[in-house]
């Protein structure tokens, strides 16, 4: 199967159909087939909506969920990631991607891309006050 929370609830009736572990309705991507007699997975898993929700829920917090990828000519990745609800498609350097997670910082050409955390930029500024006595004559 090619989705990890799908499953038959009863296979021993006529055309078992398959449901989703997430709220235990029928699974949409779905088709039946007369050669082994039950409904069987379509390639469609990256499209459901419940998987990319549950898979949403178990990213950490501050990284952006990878919707999915591709590479282009030179072997490095585009990534599509969900970014404000909306789902874009940043350029990387990153040759494979092993998680379904990314960092993202907003930089002057685009994102930057980083499987770990960015570190916090931390500035100190030092301000030279003239010491004035406010009576002077």
């Amino acid at each position: 199967m090619s989705c990890p929370y799908e499953y038959y609830k009863n296979e021993k009736e006529y055309y078992p159909r398959l449901f989703c572990k997430i709220d235990n309705t029928y699974c949409i991507y779905t088709k039946r087939c007369d050669k082994v007699e039950k409904f069987i997975p379509l390639d469609n898993q990256k499209e459901c909506y419940k998987y990319n929700m549950e898979m949403q829920k178990n990213i950490p917090s501050g990284s952006n969920f990878v919707q999915t990828y591709r590479p282009n000519k030179k072997g490095e990745l585009y990534l599509y990631v969900v970014v404000n609800d909306k789902i874009e498609k940043i350029p990387s350097k990153l040759k494979e991607l092993n998680q379904n997670y990314v960092y993202l910082k907003k930089g002057i050409d685009g994102y930057e891309v980083s499987l770990k955390p960015f570190e916090k930029v931390t500035t100190t500024r030092t301000y030279n006050k003239k010491k004035t006595n406010a009576y002077e004559n």
